[in-house]
C-alpha cells in the first residue's frame, strides 16, 4: 500500500493506491477487485476507491485485500495494511499575536491548533472570550471589534476541550486625525 502510513488531520482525506511489484524487477499500479477496510471506521473512513478521510483523533489500519488468480491461475489472496495517524490539537496560538485595532475598527482573529505532529493549521471549533468587552470583543468567528481604547485579554478555547486555550492581548487606539 502506498502511502505505508500517513498524518492525516480530521475531515482530510489520504489517497491509497496499491502497487503491485512484478516478477520482472518492476512495479505498477494495482486496482482490480481490491478490497478496502479500517480497523476503526470511528476514526479513518475508507471508501472502495482507497481514499479514506480522518474522522476524529486515534490511529486505524486501512486494509486491503486481494481474491484473485496469479498467471498460473492459481488462487491467491494478498493482504497489505497501512497505518494512518490523526494528531491532536496540544495547544492554541492566536494571530495575529498582540493585535492592535482602532477604535470602532473591526479585525478577524484566526485560532491555530499546534497539533501533536507539529503542523498548524486554523481552528474553527473554538469559543472566543473577552476580559473585557468594554474594550473589545470577539464574536463567534473571531471578528474583533474595538469598543474603546485600552487593552484586554482575548482567548480562544477548543470547544471539545475548553482547558486548551490561546490567548492574546488586543489593544485598542485612537485612529489618527485625518487632515
Amino acid at each position: 500500500i502506498v502511502p505505508a502510513s500517513a498524518s492525516v488531520h480530521p475531515t482530510d482525506f489520504v489517497q491509497f493506491r496499491v502497487v503491485a511489484s512484478l516478477n520482472n524487477g518492476t512495479s505498477a499500479p494495482f486496482d482490480e477487485d481490491l478490497h478496502w477496510s479500517s480497523s476503526d471506521d470511528e476514526v479513518v473512513r475508507v471508501r472502495a476507491d482507497g481514499q479514506a478521510m480522518a474522522r476524529r483523533t486515534g490511529h486505524a489500519y486501512i486494509k486491503v485485500a486481494w481474491g484473485g488468480r496469479d498467471e498460473n491461475g492459481r488462487a491467491a489472496v494478498v493482504n497489505a495494511e497501512a497505518m494512518v495517524i490523526v494528531p491532536t490539537i496540544k495547544a492554541i496560538a492566536i494571530e495575529p499575536a498582540e493585535p492592535e485595532l482602532w477604535l470602532d475598527q473591526e479585525f478577524r482573529l484566526k485560532a491555530i491548533g499546534i497539533y501533536s505532529d507539529q503542523s498548524r493549521r486554523e481552528v474553527a471549533r473554538v469559543e472566543w472570550r473577552s476580559a473585557n468587552r468594554d474594550i473589545a470583543g470577539a464574536d463567534p468567528s473571531g471578528l474583533a471589534i474595538g469598543r474603546a481604547l485600552g487593552k484586554t485579554s482575548i482567548s480562544a478555547a477548543l470547544k471539545d476541550n475548553p482547558s486548551i486555550v490561546g490567548t492574546t492581548t488586543l489593544r485598542v487606539k485612537q485612529p489618527p486625525l485625518q487632515d
